[in-house]
């Protein structure tokens, strides 16, 4: 689907990132393609960032996350277990998407954000870094007639609209702290 700084995302990924999202939403999966890509595009981004940063989170944190996540939902262990593998397939990726949360969260604690900041300042800041970081970065995406019409197309964020990120408010990244 896409190949950001050198790194595949795989169509199988974007296919299982437009269902959470529809899952989430109720919309209508035609028209998630585009908005899923821009999100794993974003986060592909951020996550090279955190590495280059050396930023990690501990199997702890991920299992903490978990258990916070579950007591916050309100459900009890099997209905969560259920919801859990019904927008994420199996554990391992909920795990992995929790572990990608935690580490985006660090690095925006760390590098983008002041603590304190109110919320919409901090949104503004995450996405002024989204916008300067995609265009100091490329990320290369095939448009197949899924997305944009017969044929194939690039879109190249050097030379095109950056990737947007919601995600930020769609991951729990507590932005002000």
């Amino acid at each position: 689907a896409a190949v950001v700084n050198g790194e595949q995302i795989k169509v199988s990924e974007l296919d299982a990132a437009v269902a959470r999202i529809q899952h989430m939403s109720g919309a209508v999966a035609a028209d998630l393609r585009h908005r899923a890509l821009n999100e794993l595009i974003a986060e592909r981004l951020v996550l090279q960032e955190a590495r280059k940063a050396g930023i990690t989170v501990s199997k702890e944190e991920i299992a903490a996350a978990a258990a916070e996540a579950r007591i916050a939902s309100g459900l009890n262990e099997t209905a969560f277990q259920q919801a859990m593998k019904s927008m994420y397939g199996t554990e391992g990726e909920y795990e992995k998407d929790l572990e990608h949360r935690l580490v985006i969260d660090r690095l925006i604690a760390r590098k983008v954000v002041q603590p304190g900041t109110d919320p919409r300042t901090a949104g503004r800041s995450v996405n002024q870094w989204l916008q300067d970081l995609s265009e100091r970065d490329t990320a290369r995406v095939a448009l197949t007639d899924q997305m944009s019409g017969p044929g194939v197309s690039y879109f190249n964020t050097r030379e095109g609209q950056a990737p947007t990120c919601d995600r930020a408010a769609r991951i729990g990244c507590d932005l002000g702290r």
